[in-house]
């Protein structure tokens, strides 16, 4: 409802001024929301000061019954009315007051699905009945004026609650101006009256007023009270009024203050607590951290049940967001009884027209929604709509968000016409109520691009999602640097779809706008391998920084996630022996990661997104190169995603006024039926021309005039080797083209093209082969088949060193015994780390089997890929039976896993070899890349990884790497070197199964 104040309340108001002075109305007196003026005090305004509490705590009943007060005033009778208001109703209003849930005010209360905090009308009709207007001979005159204040303070929290707002503003208003007419100002009470006003202008969508007064309020806490104890409601506040308002960064700051400063003065068991536990559970729901927020909800819920019992507003509001939650999970039956339950409960406290009922609508919308129930969806949207719009008007957030809901429900239902409107005027009042990078406003801008989209205009269409996807470029600029790489990866994973959804209009609209493709190759590069390149520039600038003291609290953290990797192979009945708590640990090592993004720049710098252009990439090219980004996207019917996968590749050269686009449509053949096949093909060592033209076929004739090709991969592209295919004339492609595999093309923008990649002076290499498996084993406890001993690794070990010592280096060998994880843990940046041993991708885990996979429990292994990929080593047999470990105080069991090496000192290495089966493999995530030991290796700073694909024979991986070492130092060009030395083996081995298994991902162009 928008209150107005009508003619009859002016009236009112006017005959008790009137009455009180005893003249004519001559004086100023304050509007809703005005102050008080200090000069001409006199005894009218004096009693105008007294009369206004009395009449905030009558204008409860004035909307039900203003003529019955009206006509009492009257009959009382000029001379009584100071009389007439009496303590009676102010004692009435302290007994209703206190039938609140206490925390119903001073404390924001966050809704899953971000549509403010509209507070409870539970006892509000209650209250309505027993405040009736009756005559003592009792004045409320004598009351002090801290009395006043405070009894006005907390009547406005009851208008609050009951979402009387404009009355509540009145009187926090009027309440503040006692505080400041009578020297309390600065006080610890006014600090509340002011994060009261900040809660109103909060709930009533003023974002920006609602920042200043929160921030008032906590710094008069802060300094002029200097009471800590009542910081926590504001922290809390600022932090879910900058979640609302989009900034993450300072919203997770805060959640953080608010959840220690209010368990430390309130207790871990209060309903402040819970309150900050549900607030930060949902910011963690918002940001992609499901397990996180799962588990704070029902901390917050529990807690809720027994301090306020399962009828109270705020319990309700906890068990809400858990069912949010729940859905998001894909648990339906469980959200829709919570919020069907919810619905009754409000609609029986509430009514069906308050904004707390139109919160449970549009939930239960979103949850038809996603089960296909259209017909529900509709009808509850609507319904939501037009609460909002009676209660809040049509210029408020909360109803701009339900407006641009309901047209995203027409846009999936085909009804552009219906849709049209609605985000016309959700637009237009976002514009004036949030910042432009809002996720809600975001939201509405891409329903309008695929509105346009839809209808066929394709260029207005593409002016829309440019503007979507350069305001998510900018929120990835402003959130990263706060963020721990876990918490990176959720966020992104919540805005990517968006991306991948432009991949879908572009393909559509490729025919109808000059310059999509362009756009599709930057906006692709801009976010290709984003996780990535963050980590290993930030890693970099770190280590180079000169900053001893940044740099050592970068070690603590890394000593950290070292004993995490330590603790992931210990049983959970050792840890919970110990009282080792992993998730603790996990989370200081975030705490470490964002404290460490405030002490360097080079963290703000890392996680920028740089724009770079395929412009960029062409300038860098020479006549005879061409740059490849190969984008693997699910296609999208507009905003239904469809079960169809495509490819589609972006081939750019310094001639192009544009990248040209070949689209693959068979992306679920290509995934399941075509790589089984080429996987069948490579390990029965046979040749095959039908799968060339599967995956390269379209793009012969693109690429014919190029000989040399960089490419970044992407999807099912990462799991085949591109020179083992034939081309249209029935010959491999490694003997008419030069394929160097980069992360992301950008690179050959980013970085100059050197003159040589030929070492100058000395170099170091470390190289490790032929490990001891069954170091340490006792063999009568053996129940399986050890792991079989490699002896042509150690072979290819001393050819190597044999190679690099005559060439002047320096080397260091581990093999046998001395070949172990703790040795390769201790390196300290080699130009070359060559490891020779077993390796290893689990693709198939059960979380629920109890047993652990290669040392790691398996529910984390399950969680995390880089847990199920890595290298065998010394002593390894121990940990494989399960029968201990080669030494457990340093936490080498044998087994060095890509989550390990991701931490290893790689900084200045120019090349890290894996000479196993199958290092290459790993969990392919669609824009990131492989997540296994290429990953892992990167992260630790190699510049370059040369991986296997495929099993292959101890004699060829000698032969092609002893060859590519040599051509290598004879020619100073490893990209070359590399190729020569595949084609040195296909000379004697023609099949590709021998000379492709292995692959070279390097981050630079080679040298020209």
């Amino acid at each position: 409802m928008v209150y107005v104040i009508c003619p009859i309340f002016i009236t009112f108001i006017l005959f008790i001024y009137q009455t009180a002075a005893g003249s004519g109305i001559s004086e100023q007196i304050s509007r809703p929301g005005c102050k008080f003026t200090n000069s001409g005090v006199n005894q009218k305004t004096e009693t105008m000061r007294k009369l206004i509490p009395v009449i905030i705590v009558l204008f409860f009943q004035f909307e039900a019954a203003p003529g019955q007060i009206l006509r009492q005033i009257i009959d009382a009778g000029r001379d009584r009315v100071v009389d007439a208001l009496k303590d009676e109703a102010v004692n009435q209003l302290r007994k209703s007051y206190e039938e609140y849930d206490q925390t119903e005010f001073n404390y924001a209360v966050s809704f899953s699905d971000n549509s403010g905090m509209f507070e409870s009308q539970e006892r509000y009709r209650k209250l309505q009945r027993v405040l009736l207007f009756v005559l003592t001979p009792e004045s409320y005159a004598d009351r002090s004026p801290a009395e006043k204040a405070e009894d006005l303070n907390q009547a406005g929290e009851m208008f609050y609650a009951s979402g009387r707002f404009r009355s509540a503003e009145l009187s926090f208003n009027s309440a503040l101006e006692i505080y400041r007419f009578n020297n309390m100002y600065p006080s610890k009470e006014a600090a509340s009256v002011i994060s009261n006003l900040g809660l109103l202008h909060h709930a009533t969508g003023r974002y920006s007023s609602a920042e200043n007064l929160t921030i008032e309020a906590m710094e008069m806490r802060a300094r002029a009270v200097a009471d800590e104890s009542t910081l926590g409601a504001s922290y809390n506040n600022l932090a879910v009024l900058y979640k609302d308002m989009g900034r993450y960064t300072e919203a997770h700051d805060y959640y953080e203050k608010a959840v220690e400063n209010i368990y430390r003065y309130q207790g871990g068991n209060s309903v402040p607590y819970s309150i900050a536990l549900n607030n930060q559970a949902i910011f963690y729901q918002v940001t992609g951290r499901y397990n996180e927020a799962e588990e704070l909800l029902n901390s917050a819920v529990e807690i809720a049940s027994g301090q306020l019992g399962e009828r109270s507003a705020n319990f309700l509001r906890m068990k809400v967001n858990l069912a949010l939650l729940y859905q998001l999970l894909e648990e339906y039956d469980e959200a829709e009884k919570i919020y069907l339950d919810a619905l009754a409960a409000k609609r029986r406290r509430l009514g069906a027209g308050h904004p707390d009922y139109a919160v449970m609508l549009r939930n239960i919308a979103s949850l038809y929604m996603v089960t296909g129930e259209m017909d529900k969806v509709e009808e509850n949207l609507t319904s939501a709509l037009d609460i909002y719009r009676r209660r809040l008007g049509r210029d408020n957030p909360h109803y701009a968000a339900t407006a641009s809901e309901l047209g995203g429900f027409y846009l999936l239902a085909g009804n552009t016409g219906a849709a049209l409107p609605l985000l016309q005027e959700a637009l237009e009042i976002e514009k004036e109520s949030l910042d432009d990078h809002h996720p809600n406003h975001i939201s509405t801008i891409e329903r309008m691009a695929v509105l346009r989209w839809q209808e066929g205009d394709y260029q207005d269409a593409y002016e829309w999602y440019t503007r979507v996807l350069d305001r998510h470029l900018h929120q990835i600029d402003r959130h990263f640097p706060a963020m721990s790489d876990t918490e990176k990866a959720r966020f992104w994973a919540r805005i990517q779809p968006r991306f991948i959804r432009f991949n879908s209009f572009s393909v559509d609209a490729k025919d109808h706008i000059d310059g999509i493709t362009g756009d599709m190759y930057d906006y692709h590069i801009a976010v290709k391998a984003l996780l990535l390149n963050a980590t290993t520039r930030v890693r970099n600038q770190i280590l180079s920084s000169g900053d001893n003291e940044l740099v050592g609290r970068f070690q603590e953290w890394l000593d950290i996630r070292e004993y995490l990797a330590y603790l992931y192979t210990m049983p959970r009945e050792d840890l919970a022996e110990d009282n080792i708590n992993i998730d603790s640990l996990e989370n200081a090592a975030n705490r470490m990661e964002r404290e460490l993004s405030r002490m360097s720049d080079a963290f703000e710098e890392g996680y920028s997104v740089q724009r770079v252009s395929y412009r960029d990439i062409a300038d860098a090219l020479y006549d005879d190169e061409a740059a490849m980004e190969i984008i693997r996207f699910r296609r999208y019917n507009y905003l239904r995603p469809d079960t169809l996968v495509y490819y589609a590749s972006l081939v750019v050269d310094r001639n192009m006024d544009q990248p040209s686009v070949t689209v693959f449509r068979n992306g679920n053949e290509m995934e399941t039926l075509y790589a089984a096949e080429y996987r069948r093909i490579m390990e029965r060592a046979l040749e095959d021309n039908e799968l060339g033209r599967i995956y390269w076929g379209e793009l012969s004739s693109v690429t014919a005039d190029y000989s040399d090709i960089f490419i970044s991969l992407d999807g099912v592209f990462n799991q085949i080797n591109l020179l083992t295919l034939t081309d249209v004339d029935g010959s491999y492609l490694i003997r008419k083209k030069r394929m160097f595999y980069v992360p992301n093309t950008r690179v050959l923008a980013e970085q100059p093209r050197q003159e040589t990649d030929a070492f100058q002076g000395e170099g170091s290499a470390v190289l490790v082969g032929d490990p001891n498996y069954s170091l340490g084993v006792d063999w009568d406890l053996v129940t399986t088949m050890p792991l079989p001993e490699l002896p042509g690794t150690r072979e290819e070990v001393e050819i190597i060193d044999r190679l690099f010592s005559s060439a002047g280096w320096s080397t260091s060998v581990y093999l046998d015994d001395m070949a172990t994880e703790t040795n390769i843990r201790r390196v300290r940046s080699p130009d070359i780390l060559h490891v020779a041993t077993h390796g290893f991708f689990l693709d198939d885990v059960d979380a629920g089997s109890g047993e652990t996979v290669l040392g790691i429990e398996p529910e984390k292994a399950v969680e995390n890929p880089l847990l199920r990929s890595g290298l065998m080593l010394a002593g390894a047999d121990n940990t494989i039976q399960q029968i201990g470990t080669v030494n457990i105080a340093d936490g080498d069991d044998g087994i060095l896993n890509a989550y390990e090496a991701m931490l290893l000192d790689l900084s200045s290495t120019r090349l890290v070899v894996l000479s196993a089966c199958e290092t290459g493999l790993g969990e392919v995530i669609n824009g990131e890349g492989v997540y296994g030991l290429q990953r892992a290796f990167q992260v630790a700073g190699s510049g370059t990884v040369i991986l296997s694909l495929w099993q292959v024979s101890d004699e060829v991986t000698q032969m092609l790497m002893s060859e590519f070492y040599r051509k290598w130092l004879e020619k100073g060009d490893k990209s070359i070197a590399f190729r020569d030395a595949q084609l040195k083996v296909m000379e004697s081995y023609s099949s590709p199964f021998y000379w492709g298994a292995f692959v070279m991902i390097g981050n630079r162009a080679p040298a020209r």
